[in-house]
Formats: structure tokens, sequence, C-alpha cells
């Protein structure tokens, strides 16, 4: 609520419009909320409380200073020191507020899920390479073995007896 500085300028004027300095509160008061509600209609929250806020005490002033010249009053300074939004702006504000966690916590499981299945993809296919390579050393290491278990030398293919050839069949 802001709260206004005042001086009287014209005491005779203030004595007989408002007879005491309670009763000029009170005034006050009521002037200042009808020069708040014009000035703050007009503008948007974040303005208020960010961008235009000395613009809008000096608008506020300026039009309670010209109210109040008729009780003999000058307003010297109006200052917001706090600015609260109704319960039902803030419970929107909270609930835009949870709604786009949720949407950066789902973005980002997604993107962690994205990431977990190319980790794993590419594991795989390492694992693939890892056994066909395996596998292609354990035959080639195997070949000789089984050539000599049957008595055949390891030779190109055309040199190889037939009795060989046929037994490596009959083994298979």
């Amino acid at each position: 609520m802001p709260s206004p500085r005042y001086r009287i300028k014209n005491a005779l004027r203030f004595y007989q419009s408002v007879g005491s300095i309670q009763a000029a509160n009170i005034q006050l008061t009521t002037l200042l909320n009808a020069s708040l509600r014009r000035v703050l209609g007009e503008v948007t929250f974040i303005t208020v409380v960010r961008d235009q806020r000395e613009a809008l005490m000096a608008r506020i002033r300026e039009q309670l200073d010209k109210e109040a010249d008729g009780y003999g009053i000058q307003v010297v300074d109006v200052r917001i020191r706090r600015a609260d939004l109704p319960e039902q702006n803030s419970q929107a504000v909270y609930q835009r507020m949870q709604t786009e966690r949720a949407a950066r916590s789902r973005r980002v499981r997604a993107q962690g899920g994205q990431k977990a299945q190319e980790i794993r993809s590419n594991a795989d296919r390492e694992a693939t390479v890892i056994v066909a390579e395996a596998n292609s050393t354990a035959e080639q290491s195997a070949a000789p073995a089984t050539a000599s278990a049957t008595g055949c030398s390891p030779k190109p293919m055309a040199r190889i007896p037939i009795s060989c050839v046929l037994s490596l069949d009959e083994r298979v």
C-alpha cells in the first residue's frame, strides 16, 4: 500500500475542510486509493513492479496533489512499498509455474531417454562387432587345429587332398 507524505500549505483551509490530522489521513487514504486505481488500472503488473515504477508514483502523486489542494494539503511524495497480486492471480501464476516446470521436466526426461537409447544402440553395435571379430578369430584359429586333427595340412583348397575335404565335410 502506498503511503503519502504531505504538508499543510493552507492551515485555515485545512482546518475548515478536514479539521484534524486523523481526518486528513482518512481523507487522503480515500483519495489515494482512487488515484492509485486510476493510474494502475492502465498498466500491467510488470510495469508496476519493474519497468516504470518511479513514473507511476509521480503520476499518482500529481493526481493526489491536485485533489488534496482543496483541503489545504500539498502532497510531497507517494511511495509504493509493496505490490501484491490478488489471490486469484497468485494462484494462476503458481499454476503456470507448475505447468512450465512439468513441461521442462518432461522435455529433459525425453532428452535423457533419447541419449540412453543412443548409448544402448552404440553399445549393442560395438558388442556385435566384438562378437563377430571374436568368432572370426576363433574360426581362423580353429582351422589349423582342425586340419592337423584330420591329418591335413593347412594348404590352399586346390592342393587339399579329397580325403581331407571329405573328412572336414563329415564333421560339419
